[in-house]
C-alpha cells in the first residue's frame, strides 16, 4: 500500500508510536479510532467520479406510447441509439431496443407488419432511474443489468446515461 506509520498517524492526528503500537498489538484503539482508520484507508482507495447528472445526455430523447415500431426504428437509426425510453409525459412506462425488436422479429412470420404495430407491442421494462445527484461510481452495477439508466431531478426525468457515457469516466479531457 506504501503507507508509512508517520504518514498514517499525521492524517489521524495520532502519534507515529500509538500507530506501531497498535499494529502490535500493545494498545486497542477506541472505536472512534478505529472508524477514523477505516474511514481514511477507504479514501485512499475510493475514486470520486462526480456524479451521474454530471454524465447523463440532455434531453431525453423518448418514445411516446401512440407512436409505431417503424417511428420508433427510424429515430434510433438516425440518432444512433441502441434503446429508448418511452415516456407519458413524465410517467416511465417501459423502453424499446433494437435486441427486444430483434427478438420480437424472430417471433413473427411477417415481421414487416411489426413495424406498423404501436411501441408497447415490442416494449419491455422501464429503465431504471436515479437521481441525478447520485455518485457516478453508483449506477456502475445497474449498467452491467440493463442497457440505460434515466437521472431525475425533484421527481422530474432529465437525462438518461448509457454505456458509452461511462467512458467520458476515462477519457482525457485532452485526447
Amino acid at each position: 500500500m506504501g503507507l508509512s506509520q508517520r504518514k498514517l498517524a499525521r492524517n489521524l492526528g495520532v502519534s507515529q508510536s500509538m500507530i506501531a503500537k497498535i499494529e502490535n498489538a500493545k494498545i486497542n484503539p477506541t472505536y472512534k479510532l478505529v472508524q477514523r482508520i477505516f474511514s481514511y484507508l477507504h479514501s485512499l482507495h475510493s475514486i470520486t467520479m462526480g456524479r451521474v447528472g454530471d454524465l447523463a445526455s440532455e434531453p431525453v430523447s423518448a418514445l411516446r406510447p401512440t407512436e409505431t415500431v417503424g417511428q420508433a426504428v427510424k429515430i434510433m437509426r438516425e440518432r444512433g441509439f441502441k434503446q429508448l425510453p418511452v415516456l407519458n409525459g413524465n410517467h416511465n412506462l417501459g423502453s424499446v431496443s433494437e435486441r427486444g425488436i430483434s427478438r420480437r422479429i424472430l417471433e413473427t412470420k411477417r415481421p414487416e407488419l411489426l413495424l406498423r404495430k404501436r411501441v408497447p407491442a415490442v416494449m419491455d421494462e422501464a429503465l431504471p432511474t436515479v437521481s441525478e445527484e447520485m455518485p457516478a461510481e453508483g449506477i456502475i452495477p445497474l449498467l452491467q443489468q440493463t442497457q440505460a439508466v434515466l437521472t431525475t431531478k425533484e421527481g422530474k426525468i432529465k437525462g438518461i446515461v448509457t454505456n458509452a457515457d461511462l467512458l467520458k469516466l476515462i477519457q482525457r479531457p485532452d485526447s
